[in-house]
């Protein structure tokens, strides 16, 4: 085991939400960061390397990714000390980042299992986007399509947009939740004429 999951959750609070952020986001960043570092050293730009060695070193410990924090510790002085001790760690670096990634792969799945809930995110959309999605779910609701509001519905629901065009619609969504279309519709038909 390369990274105790109890100790990373333990430093974020029991939030398996947020060592699962934590986790994709270490995974999608880091997983091509041995090319980084060779590009760094190609340049000799050690103080961006160090930087980055430090940056790794960090986020293990919050991961709970010790024996890789240990290395990443031992690259980062390499660094900063201009010692050629980072030609040995690189490769050791590199097997250990590996074995990390697989775990990680393992603890996400097993978060998806334990809780659906915390994998889903909200996606960036432009607002014409959203708005063209309010409008179809708008007719869903006054033709009274039930499969249509609720895929509008669910698609809405995971748009990532600023609070103040959401608050307005949570009379309509409460609505939808309880069927009351017809109340739905008149709520979304005020909303979007403004």
């Amino acid at each position: 085991q390369h990274i105790n999951r109890e100790t990373g959750l333990e430093l974020l609070g029991h939030s398996k939400k947020l060592y699962n952020k934590l986790l994709t986001g270490f995974a999608a960043k880091y997983v091509t960061v041995h090319e980084e570092f060779e590009t760094l050293i190609g340049q000799e730009n050690f103080e961006e390397a160090r930087r980055l060695a430090h940056s790794i070193k960090g986020l293990c410990g919050n991961l709970g990714a010790e024996h890789l924090g240990e290395i990443s510790k031992d690259l980062e002085y390499s660094f900063r000390d201009l010692t050629p001790e980072y030609i040995r760690l690189l490769p050791i670096f590199e097997n250990e980042l590996q074995v990390v990634l697989s775990e990680i792969d393992v603890i996400i799945k097993d978060l998806m299992l334990e809780e659906p809930e915390i994998t889903k995110t909200k996606t960036e959309v432009a607002l014409e986007t959203y708005n063209m999605h309010l409008e179809q779910l708008y007719r869903a609701l006054i033709g009274f399509k039930h499969s249509e509001i609720k895929k509008a519905y669910e698609k809405i629901k995971t748009y990532n947009v600023p609070t103040v065009y959401t608050e307005s619609l949570h009379p309509v969504f409460g609505a939808i939740d309880h069927f009351d279309y017809k109340t739905a519709a008149n709520i979304l038909e005020s909303q979007l004429e403004n």
